[in-house]
């Protein structure tokens, strides 16, 4: 199911599964908070499937959406800093599922499947 999302194009089925392996699951209904603005960014999430939207908390508390995120695209990712904070919060806005790589795994992935991570990239 997940093979098709746009973060696999170029990877052989094995190499695509090898990158599946490495992921954590998380399932979330209409409303449920993948994270929060300002926890620890420190992992690659990407939308699996469902809908999610990436708000932001304003200066003056009013809640802004800076994206609204489908099938295949990056929800978050701070691995290219130890103290990265999340910019956005992520939040299901229909029944989700949300593919989750630590730092480590992403930067084992990415030496072994550069593709990987340039697809990463440009989602």
């Amino acid at each position: 199911m997940f093979e098709e999302l746009a973060i696999f194009t170029g990877l052989t089925r094995p190499q695509a599964h090898e990158v599946l392996v490495g992921a954590r699951r998380r399932e979330g209904t209409a409303g449920h908070v993948f994270f929060d603005q300002d926890d620890a960014a420190s992992e690659l999430f990407v939308l699996g499937s469902g809908r999610a939207k990436l708000t932001r908390v304003s200066a003056d508390g009013r809640q802004i959406v800076v994206q609204l995120v489908r099938p295949g695209e990056v929800l978050g990712c701070g691995c290219h800093h130890p103290e990265a904070l999340h910019p956005t919060s992520a939040v299901a806005i229909a029944p989700s599922k949300v593919l989750v790589w630590n730092e480590e795994t992403v930067f084992r992935l990415a030496e072994r499947f550069p593709v990987f991570a340039l697809n990463v990239l440009a989602s």
